[in-house]
């Protein structure tokens, strides 16, 4: 029943982006999800949480599961992991700033992700996500830790933000009754679109959003080599500092002066602005890494479908009549 729910609430509201809440209970690790309820958009009067906390009451009061384990969203062919402007330097990623707090508070909170269109294309798009430990070790001090040098000395690529738990749905007794009785309904019984051989779309679709991903993530990785730039340019000043204090020392020397200091340290007291230390941009190297899982997702995507996609041409082919018979 909860997961009709959650399907419902994202195919009501296509094409926005829409989320909820989880409820149940926490059992020997294993999350037992039996409770759902949407969460509107934020009016700008509205206290933060101040409509979940309302909800959590009205359940409590008429004795309904009221223990958050985590909260869903709706996605479009894996743009869950959506990204703010590059301007935006103190706007976060959507996805992974709000499970943090999660996790924050309810370690092993979860975030489930439902793609319709996925879905409409013959399997059940819903699946469970939990940030890692290491992801998140990182993610407390993002400034700090999210450089291309602690990236690399910690072995971090796109692969460790998230981890894919499985997902098992079970039916009670009032949704067995429910899918029996939708057997016998024409309007659903003669939806065939898991069968339909016409895959163009679907296919096209990926790609297009895969190599806007890809231009994104040159974008994103332009920060960075004006970050570069900038290092060299600093280095090219300080050597023509030093190699001015030499030229000078050697003039000096010529005339019986005592020669100055060529020390690097001395240099910068007399020219600190020449030797102030650029802190590296984090938030592209973050942007990268969700950039790069979003392609991983993708690919996956053209790879599983395009399987299933040869399977159904296969079938067809076998059940064609052939001629001359």
């Amino acid at each position: 029943m909860v997961a009709l729910k959650i399907i419902q609430h994202c195919r009501q509201n296509i094409p926005l982006r829409v989320t909820g809440q989880l409820l149940g209970l926490d059992v020997n690790g294993v999350l037992d999800i039996t409770n759902s309820f949407m969460v509107p958009p934020r009016s700008e009067d509205e206290k933060d949480g101040e409509y979940e906390l309302k909800m959590l009451h009205h359940l409590r009061e008429v004795n309904v599961d009221n223990i958050s384990v985590g909260w869903y969203i709706s996605t479009f062919l894996g743009q869950h992991h959506e990204l703010p402007d590059m301007k935006s330097q103190d706007t976060l990623p959507f996805l992974v700033n709000t499970q943090f707090g999660w996790q924050k508070d309810l370690p092993n909170s979860v975030v489930l992700i439902y793609d319709h269109l996925a879905t409409s294309h013959g399997s059940l798009s819903l699946r469970a996500f939990r940030l890692t430990k290491a992801f998140i070790d990182l993610y407390k001090g993002k400034e700090r830790n999210f450089t291309r040098e602690s990236l690399s000395k910690n072995g971090f690529s796109f692969r460790n933000i998230f981890e894919e738990l499985p997902v098992k749905i079970s039916s009670g007794g009032i949704s067995n009754a429910l899918l029996t009785y939708l057997e016998g309904e024409e309007s659903v019984s003669d939806q065939f679109e898991s069968l339909d051989l016409g895959s163009n779309e679907f296919l096209e679709k990926n790609l297009e959003l895969l190599l806007h991903s890809f231009s994104d993530l040159q974008s994103r990785n332009m920060a960075y080599q004006s970050y570069l730039k900038l290092i060299q340019r600093n280095e090219n000043t300080q050597q023509a500092l030093l190699q001015k204090r030499k030229a000078e020392n050697a003039s000096r020397q010529l005339k019986g002066l005592e020669p100055l200091s060529e020390n690097l340290k001395d240099l910068e007291g007399e020219n600190p602005s020449a030797f102030r230390k650029i802190a590296e941009p984090w938030r592209p190297n973050l942007d990268s890494l969700l950039l790069y899982n979003r392609i991983d997702e993708h690919c996956q995507q053209i790879s599983a479908f395009a399987a299933k996609a040869m399977v159904k041409d296969y079938v067809a082919n076998l059940t064609e009549p052939k001629n001359g018979n």
